[in-house]
């Protein structure tokens, strides 16, 4: 009996801890692998996107969420949630450091 109830709290824990959420500032930061990066890492990753040569899209718009896809993959939403469309970009670590990697623009 105890066991199972060790198993069932700790799959409970394991799934809250994947749904959590942090802010930085007023940006929303979530994903299934928020857990396995650091504070800075998301840092970088923003710091990589604000750097990154800007073109004629929607890029310039402030970020408004932050999803942790993956320890070395980062995908940061530029401006509101429209139906339909809402624009983000690819952060991805490589040889230790957060690059810009390209954007999608995503549509519902």
């Amino acid at each position: 009996m105890r066991l199972r109830v060790a198993v069932s709290l700790t799959a409970i824990g394991s799934m809250l801890a994947a749904r959590s959420s942090v802010k930085i500032g007023d940006i929303r930061v979530y994903g299934f692998a928020l857990h396995r990066v650091t504070l800075a890492d998301i840092r970088a990753a923003i710091h990589a996107d604000e750097t990154a040569p800007k073109s004629n899209t929607p890029h310039d718009d402030p970020i408004s969420e932050v999803d942790v896809v993956s320890r070395n993959e980062i995908h940061i939403y530029h401006g509101r949630r429209l139906e339909g469309l809402w624009f983000h970009c690819i952060i991805k670590r490589m040889n230790g450091k957060w690059r810009y990697a390209g954007e999608i623009q995503m549509t519902s």
